[in-house]
Formats: C-alpha cells, structure tokens, sequence
C-alpha cells in the first residue's frame, strides 16, 4: 500500500452499504456485526468521529473515536475490509485518532 493513497475522513450516509458489507462476517459463520445496528447512532453522534478509511475513492476500514468526557477516549469498532488487512491500515487509523 501506498500511504499517499490511503487518507481518512467521516464516514458518510452513502458509505452504509459498502460499510455494512465488508463488516457482515467480522467474527465468522456469516454472522453479522453490530455496526449495522450502530451506524445511524455513531453517524450523528456529535461526541468524536465516526471515520472511514479510504483507498482510491473506495471505504476500506472504519473506526468509531468517541469522547467520553473528562478527556477520555474510546477507540471503538475498529474494522477493515478483509481484502486491504495486513496492510496497516488499523495502525495508520490509531495515529489519526490520537492525533484528533
């Protein structure tokens, strides 16, 4: 991967159904995630970044870093694609959020 080519930004409306597809099988025996169930909530959630991952216009991870108050943080929900893991894309989203 080149790291020129992978940058962050919010995830947004239309990213759902890309999103909800590469998250179906996360924990095996085609079950489905929880961010399905998460998605509209973490979207308009005013307290940190619902934040996707892409390379060359397409959603490939996503990550919820959400405040907590007292300047606590949660790094949550943290998935990416099974085709781009092993690239370091899951890294790459732990620098950004502790630089938010």
């Amino acid at each position: 991967m080149h790291s020129d080519s992978l940058f962050f930004r919010p995830v947004q409306r239309e990213d759902k159904d890309r999103i909800i597809a590469f998250t179906f099988n996360t924990w095996g025996d085609n079950d489905d995630d929880y961010i399905k169930d998460v998605f509209d909530d973490w979207l308009a959630d005013p307290r940190g970044e619902f934040t996707a991952a892409v390379i060359d216009d397409q959603v490939v991870g996503i990550a919820k870093l959400t405040d907590m108050g007292d300047d606590e943080w949660w790094f949550e929900g943290l998935r990416i694609d099974p085709v781009y893991r092993r690239r370091g894309i899951a890294s790459e989203f732990n620098r950004y959020h502790v630089a938010l």
